[in-house]
Order: C-alpha cells, then sequence, then structure tokens
C-alpha cells in the first residue's frame, strides 16, 4: 500500500511537477510511526463514511503468507496504524465462505464483498467490534473483479450466468444477453 501526494515534488514557480523527480508515492509502512501495515493486498478502498482503510485479501500481522479470504482495516483516520490495539479501531476479519474475494464495492450505509462463492455486508458499528461483517448470499457468482457498479444505491454486477442487482436482496435482472 502506497501513500500519494499530489503536492510532492512540485515547483514553486510552475506548479507543475519537477521533471525527473519520481518520489510522489511511498509505502505506508516508510513512514514514521506506521504499524503493522500490510505487505500483501489484492484490493484496496477508503471508506469514506468512517475514515478507514481497508485492505481486501491481505497478509495477516507478522506474517508472509497471503490470506485470500482476509479483510484488515486501518485505525480511522489514520491511514499508518493497522495495528489493533485497545485504544484504536483498526482490525481484521476472516470471511469464511469461498477461496478468494474478487471485489468490493463501496455504498451509502454498507460496503458489499464478493467472493468467488457469496456476498457479504460489512458495515461500520464503531468500537469495540467496528465493523459488522453479515453474509447475505452463497452461490453469488460475480464474473470477475470490475463487473460491479453502485448505481443511486443499487449495485448491479454480473455474474457467471446472468446480470444481477443488489439492493437488499440479490435479484436477477432479466437481459437479453443473458446465458440461456
Amino acid at each position: 500500500l502506497y501513500y500519494y501526494d499530489v503536492s510532492a515534488n512540485i515547483n514553486s514557480n510552475t506548479g507543475l511537477p519537477e521533471t525527473g523527480v519520481n518520489n510522489r508515492a511511498q509505502s505506508l509502512d516508510s513512514f514514521s510511526g506506521s504499524a503493522k501495515v500490510p505487505k500483501k493486498v489484492d484490493s484496496f478502498l477508503v471508506s469514506e463514511r468512517d475514515g478507514h482503510c481497508i485492505g481486501f485479501g491481505c497478509n495477516d500481522i507478522n506474517a508472509d503468507t497471503q490470506n485470500s479470504l482476509l479483510v484488515r482495516w486501518s485505525d480511522q483516520n489514520n491511514p499508518f496504524d493497522w495495528e489493533p490495539t485497545a485504544v484504536n479501531t483498526a482490525g481484521g476479519q476472516m470471511l469464511r465462505v469461498g477461496s478468494k474475494i474478487v471485489c468490493a464495492v463501496a455504498t451509502k450505509s454498507e460496503i458489499l464483498i464478493f467472493t468467488n462463492s457469496a456476498l457479504y455486508s460489512m458495515r461500520f458499528i464503531g468500537p469495540p467490534d467496528v465493523f459488522a461483517f453479515n453474509l447475505i448470499s452463497q452461490n453469488v457468482n460475480i464474473l470477475g473483479r470490475k463487473v460491479a457498479v453502485n448505481v443511486a444505491g443499487s449495485i448491479f454486477y454480473m455474474g457467471m450466468d446472468g446480470f444481477y442487482v443488489y439492493s437488499g436482496a440479490v435479484q436477477p435482472v432479466p437481459s437479453p444477453v443473458a446465458k440461456m
């Protein structure tokens, strides 16, 4: 995971990036005070609702092996601290259904996590548990990483056998191009 500073290396006279300089992006764990930042992450998003950085398919704390079903998050409004303690909101959760996280989509009130065989809801509930994870549906087969979109609070996605929408429950979307 990297921290990208858009203001780094900007020429004060021109307001343009300096040529030949490329150190805007720095690894989160290279900053002073960073703690237990995941080294391996399949995908990532920032929860705008509550200020957590969330990694999907991460290595566990003090482990080098990546766990394809592990969700980890940083302390609230602190992307550098990923070590769970009694005084912060960093943490993690292992999902149980599936063998890997395929994608995650943020909505206004939750984050939907698609594994290769299930759909989970991740909702901010505050300390001490921070997030609640609920299995919404099993036997969900999403086609790939970039086939889900949030449209006005409904999540539309392409499955292996057709199109679906989630607005509180998974429902098929009739389509003339869906696999029959």
